[in-house]
């Protein structure tokens, strides 16, 4: 039986959703959640959260109460606003009813479209020509498929005129939080104006005859006033794959993501900074930390676009990158490169605060690792054009290497990245990481070349420093030649970067060797994991349903009370598509314009003198409706304890506020069809010719279908209605915190650092990125060469190794977890071992070779015994352990 049953998808009203306030009046500018200084702007009909607060001010604790919540539901709110497209009047939308593919056309002016639908355009105005690349992201099914053909093998979607035009609109500003939490937009229409009258003007030079759109504007102007408006037409905005390829007057990158998550990290990292380093209590801000690996863990459920190995070369290479998320509408921009750029640039003095601390096990070490990890997370959105910007500042405060290279390879260690297979990971990895190294050649694009093209890498990175521990019990290492070489698993390959989790670098002083990975590859190691719910109750389950759960994917997850003896209690997430009586009701319209289509064609055939009349009902209905997507509300219960509410469109999550405004979108569209197609069957059943029983009985159908269109338009508009009562502060994931058993291992790295040199000789000349060939050659290694006395295994993942030299012994644990039968296979009396950074490399002599081995396994260091005779100085010699070994 599958771990996880589905429950019925209740699409006639609403299930177990949580209680909801007295209903307020419809529309009131006053509301009951909201608070002084709060007000309800209404948009075409639709209530939108705003503010009238200014910058906010947020308390030193407000993270772990209501207020750090309700601060970013205004913020995203105060965003949203800014972007709403301009409100289309019945009258639009029956114009736009008549278009078969409409172009679509606006003037804007300070970033605000200052046009409607139909209106007649100024010529004055210069028209853009503007291309953008959209990555949807935000649904995994989806990132598989784009994955599975190759981001760039087909052209992309074009979407809709009006969703062309909209989004290109939104790309006139910018929008940025500062450090107080006020949002604040700038204008960059009168540059970009200014850009767009010189290209034409150099059009016109080369091509004087040139009468396309936008070129006969006035070539000089001040850049204000009239100047600093632009048009946008649906023709000259195109979705591309290459920015590259022509020169426009604005180019940018879209990468869809899950906006509430990337909003409450960058509110919460803001909150960490301003508060002070120094000034906060540790125990505040470990708390505030934890927060935001819980904010980092729903962001990469969420938002799988942004951690896929193939985004990578992507992110790196994009231009005016902008993070946030297609509402159906357009594509609405909450974050970009620049602005993260200059939210990292803030962080120098509170990463000095925790720079100083006596012993590196202690509170404030743990916390510098995860402020770190929060760093490298950030730059992870930068593209190489913002990365070069804030390269001094990176090396100067973090002490990070910051060619793209290193960058990726950091990335590569900390953040979670996955692929849909090991052929789409391997390409990707190479592309990303090896400087201009191309996709794998299609002749060696097959198991072979990708085991290849793997051991060509980690010689490359081995050459810069690198070095990528492996294990016995996953069989990683000891195939002779290149032992040290984690191995390509056979048939499978890698499929994520859980494998570099344990990444080095022999500098000791590279910061990467302290950052840890974010420990999101849970399932890969922990079949179950402890959870805190919303609830207050702590509960054990299944790794695999951490996503489910997160994500509010509906089903009956099977959870255990975390104690002894704990019961299994069931957590039930249900779902409820709320327009479905939309989709209902546009079924019906569309089957009422086919039908009247048939009828004018019938009767055009029987040379009918009414069949003109008939065609020009036809004529008015050429483009069938259709909803914006499937709108759900997801309810997570435990206990009869309602846990969370989560709404999403087509499965992305949105807010409460944006499913209100997609529904009042659709429910306009199809009232307008509706009152149109009423009008028209009354004026129809007025013509001789349907008197007749025939036409009679096909009239009867059409009114049939027509009230069924009008009851399921009432029945949708209440549900509206009731979601618009729900409760706003209704968190949206049941899961309050995740513990991995893992965790303090990972971070708590020993104070001791084993000093090493490698370097790799080869009898091949060089490197080569084009086909790949096996590799032979030595593995030198200069450090600590030590012989085990004894082993003794204190717990399950925890040993102690003592060697020959009395005055040193090392506590141990495996990379991955051993049964107790297995446990001699990882290190035993007698082997030779390499102490090599935070590592112990274990040794298996090779007889061929004078001082020779074969490197069959590795265990990480977690603390270290030293016994010293005397505590007066020693001179800093080579120790007399310390030998140079070359493995094979």
């Amino acid at each position: 039986m599958d771990r996880r049953s589905l429950v019925r998808r209740d699409r006639s009203g609403f299930r177990d959703l949580p209680p909801t306030p007295p209903q307020p009046q419809a529309f009131s500018r006053e509301h009951p959640d909201l608070e002084d200084g709060e007000d309800i702007s209404t948009i075409g009909g639709m209530e939108v959260l705003g503010s009238a607060m200014g910058p906010l001010s947020i308390s030193t604790d407000s993270h772990s109460d209501a207020g750090m919540m309700r601060t970013m539901e205004i913020v995203y709110e105060e965003i949203t606003n800014k972007q709403v497209p301009p409100a289309q009047s019945l009258a639009v939308l029956r114009k736009l009813e008549r278009q078969e593919n409409p172009n679509f056309q606006a003037t804007f002016r300070g970033g605000a479209c200052i046009t409607t639908p139909g209106d007649d355009i100024d010529p004055r105005y210069p028209t853009l020509s503007v291309a953008f690349t959209f990555m949807a992201g935000a649904d995994l099914p989806q990132i598989n498929r784009v994955e599975q053909v190759g981001m760039e093998q087909k052209a992309p979607d074009q979407k809709t005129p009006q969703w062309r035009v909209n989004t290109a609109g939104s790309l006139l500003s910018n929008f940025d939080i500062d450090m107080n939490l006020a949002v604040l937009q700038n204008d960059n229409t009168p540059e970009i104006a200014k850009r767009a009258r010189r290209r034409l003007s150099l059009s016109r030079t080369i091509n004087p005859f040139d009468v396309s759109p936008g070129s006969l504007i006035p070539l000089t102007g001040s850049g204000k006033g009239r100047s600093a408006a632009v048009t946008i037409d649906s023709e000259q905005v195109r979705i591309v794959n290459d920015l590259d390829r022509d020169e426009w007057d604005i180019a940018a990158t879209l990468i869809e993501v899950d906006a509430q998550s990337l909003l409450k990290l960058l509110c919460n990292y803001r909150h960490l900074i301003i508060s002070g380093g120094r000034d906060r209590s540790l125990e505040n801000t470990r708390g505030l930390l934890d927060t935001m690996q819980e904010d980092v863990r729903r962001l990469v459920l969420r938002s799988p676009v942004l951690f896929r190995m193939g985004t990578r070369r992507h992110i790196v290479r994009s231009k005016a990158t902008r993070y946030g998320f297609d509402d159906g509408f357009q594509f609405r921009t909450f974050s970009t490169s620049q602005g993260i750029r200059e939210i990292i640039s803030t962080s120098a003095s509170y990463y000095n605060s925790l720079s100083v601390y006596e012993h590196k096990n202690d509170v404030k070490a743990s916390m510098r690792s995860k402020f770190l990890q929060m760093i490298v997370l950030l730059i992870a959105f930068l593209n190489d054009d913002d990365l070069k910007e804030i390269s001094n500042f990176l090396e100067s405060t973090y002490h990070f290497q910051t060619d793209r290279e290193s960058i990726e390879m950091l990335i590569l260690k900390v953040l979670p990245l996955g692929s849909i297979n090991s052929k789409v990971f391997i390409n990707s990895l190479r592309q990303a990481t090896l400087s201009g190294w191309g996709p794998i050649p299609p002749d060696r694009d097959d198991w072979e070349g990708h085991k290849e093209t793997w051991e060509q890498a980690l010689h490359y990175w081995q050459t810069k420093g690198y070095w990528l521990p492996g294990a016995v019990v996953k069989k990683e290492l000891g195939k002779e030649p290149n032992s040290w070489i984690v191995q390509w698993p056979e048939r499978v390959g890698f499929d994520s970067s859980a494998v570099f989790n344990r990444l080095q670098h022999m500098d000791k002083n590279n910061v990467m060797n302290e950052i840890p990975p974010f420990n999101l590859y849970h399932h890969l190691v922990e079949k179950e994991l402890t959870v805190d719910l919303v609830s207050g109750d702590k509960v054990t389950i299944d790794s695999r349903d951490v996503q489910g759960i997160t994500s509010l994917i509906a089903g009956q997850y099977i959870t255990t009370e975390a104690k002894q003896n704990g019961r299994g209690l069931d957590l039930e997430i249900n779902e409820t598509v709320v327009n479905d009586p939309l989709y209902q009701a546009a079924r019906s319209i569309n089957s009422i314009t086919r039908l009247l289509k048939s009828y004018a064609s019938d009767l055009t055939r029987r040379k009918s003198l009414t069949f003109r009349r008939i065609k020009k009902d036809e004529d008015a209905f050429r483009r069938e409706v259709q909803c914006s997507g499937r709108l759900t509300c997801s309810t997570a219960s435990f206990q009869g304890k309602h846990l969370a509410t989560a709404y999403k469109n087509e499965g992305r999550k949105i807010t409460r506020n944006d499913l209100v405004r997609t529904f009042h979108h659709d429910t306009q569209q199809i009232r307008s069809a509706v009152h149109s197609l009423g009008e028209r069957l009354d004026q129809i059943r007025t013509l001789h010719v349907f008197t007749s029983v025939e036409y009679q009985d096909r009239y009867r159908e059409l009114r049939e279908m027509h009230n069924s269109a009008a009851a399921d338009l009432s029945t949708a508009e209440r549900n509206c209605q009731e979601i618009m009562n729900h409760n706003p502060r209704l968190r949206d994931d049941p899961i309050m915190k995740v513990y991995y058993s893992a965790d303090d291992d990972v971070i708590n790295t020993p104070e001791e650092w084993f000093d090493y040199r490698a370097w790799w000789t080869s009898n091949q000349t060089q490197l080569t990125n084009r086909a790949a060939r096996p590799i032979h050659g030595y593995l030198y290694v200069e450090s600590e060469h030590l012989i085990v006395k004894g082993v003794e295994w204190v717990s399950d993942a925890q040993l102690r190794v003592q060697f020959n030299d009395e005055n040193l012994s090392i506590h141990c644990t495996p990379l991955y977890p051993v049964k107790e039968s297995m446990r001699a296979d990882e290190i035993a009396k007698g082997d030779a071992v390499l102490l090599m950074g935070n590592y112990v490399a274990v040794l298996m002599p090779w007889d061929q070779v004078k001082s020779g081995a074969v490197l069959f396994n590795t265990l990480r260091i977690t603390g270290v015994t030293k016994q010293y005779a005397t505590n007066r100085p020693v001179a800093k010699t080579i120790s007399p352990t310390r030998q140079r070994v070359h493995v094979r």
